[in-house]
């Protein structure tokens, strides 16, 4: 499952690693719900990887 989160209303602080193809968001906190503005089937591609939605890529 894959959430979609605003971080302008979420309360908790956004840290970014850097990953050879790019940054990905992690939340250091409690996650407040209403924060949460969509949930999103996530599976893993034929070799088990996952990879992120074009739209959802920072």
């Amino acid at each position: 499952m894959l959430l979609v989160i605003d971080p302008d209303i979420l309360q908790a602080e956004i840290r970014f690693d850097v990953v050879d193809d790019g940054l990905y968001p992690h939340v250091y906190g409690p996650l407040n719900l209403d924060a949460v503005t969509a949930a999103r089937e996530f599976p893993p591609d034929a070799r088990g990887r996952f990879t992120l939605p074009a739209e959802l890529r920072w």
